[in-house]
């Protein structure tokens, strides 16, 4: 139960730092065509959803995002080697559905013996504990 906390105040973290991203990369389509966009843009939504799975790829090629470095937790894959841009997608796309469906995925956890949400299981990933040095 403590690790479950521990990955939701890491993803609360994260929700927080993609806010702030994605208000401030927002501005920028607004500079560059001079003008205010309509709400509804599905351009402008587009590009708020990549920037913010720029954000999340990035930091999992490092092995943690903001939040999992300020909870001391650390992106490993299952056979032990460096998670792979395959296992980053399938993380980042399983993580919105895990999100999305009333966070299912991520309460999974509360009842995996290994504490892995779905989106670990389908990306053959998993969140420890970072070993303190």
């Amino acid at each position: 139960m403590k690790f479950f906390f521990r990955v939701f105040g890491a993803l609360i973290y994260d929700l927080l730092s993609v806010l702030v991203l994605v208000y401030f990369a927002s501005f920028l389509p607004v500079i560059l065509l001079e003008s205010s966009i309509e709400p509804g843009n599905i351009k402008l939504q587009l590009f708020i959803a990549t920037i913010a799975m720029l954000y999340f790829f990035y930091c999992f090629r490092k092995g943690r995002t903001f939040g999992m470095q300020a909870w001391q937790l650390e992106l490993q894959s299952e056979n032990g080697s460096k998670v792979t841009d395959y296992q980053i997608l399938i993380r980042i796309i399983g993580g919105i559905f895990s999100f999305l469906f009333f966070g299912l995925g991520y309460i999974y956890m509360l009842f995996d013996h290994k504490n892995r949400t779905l989106h670990d299981i389908a990306s053959k990933t998993y969140l420890r504990q970072k070993s303190s040095n």
